[in-house]
């Protein structure tokens, strides 16, 4: 049985969350309501007569799709990478599907979502294995002065010296960077 990979998993559910999210604010266009309109009158402003909290989930909702199912251009950027970002919108996009009628579910998800993000925030996942296998390949590999900046392996040049050398990359996510050796079923999930 293999190990949980964290934020692979956070990334399905906000992914789910964020079609989630784009499908009720299409549906709020139509039906517009507020789901704490029983407890207070004061935010159906927000959703009627003009559609605001509507085009602010779709918005946030296409940020989501976008962020986690990313653009090229988005791709490998900083941003696409960091978890710390994931975890100051998210609630946001969270906040505000709560706040229609037809988002609870979707807000629930971002919930869950960043739950798992942040677990995966505070225990870096590393494999023990696979890392000193990894850099005796990538060792080999490598020659001159470039070999001794591999056994820094926690660093930015471990991950660029393995990518240069016959490994294929797999989705970036926060500080963890997906490592796959080609023709080999062996992955490691190493720290970047």
């Amino acid at each position: 049985m293999g190990k949980l990979i964290k934020n692979h998993w956070a990334r399905l559910v906000i992914l789910t969350a964020a079609a989630y999210q784009i499908a009720a604010a299409l549906e709020s266009f139509f039906w517009p309501k507020i789901f704490w309109d029983f407890l207070t009158k004061n935010l159906d402003s927000a959703v009627k007569p003009f559609p605001i909290l509507q085009i602010i989930n779709l918005l946030l909702g296409l940020l989501g799709l976008m962020w986690e199912w990313p653009l090229p251009l988005l791709a490998g950027t900083g941003l696409h990478r960091s978890i710390e970002a994931r975890l100051i919108v998210y609630p946001l996009s969270a906040l505000c599907a709560l706040l229609i009628y037809q988002g609870t579910n979707s807000g629930l998800y971002y919930i869950i979502g960043m739950g798992a993000y942040f677990w995966a925030f505070t225990t870096l996942t590393r494999c023990e294995d696979c890392v000193p296998r990894a850099l005796d390949i990538a060792e080999e590999k490598i020659d001159g002065p470039e070999a001794d900046s591999v056994s820094l392996w926690n660093s930015h040049l471990f991950l660029y010296h393995l990518l240069r050398n016959d490994f294929t990359r797999g989705l970036v996510h926060g500080d963890h960077a997906s490592i796959t050796k080609r023709n080999t079923i062996c992955i490691c999930i190493c720290d970047y």
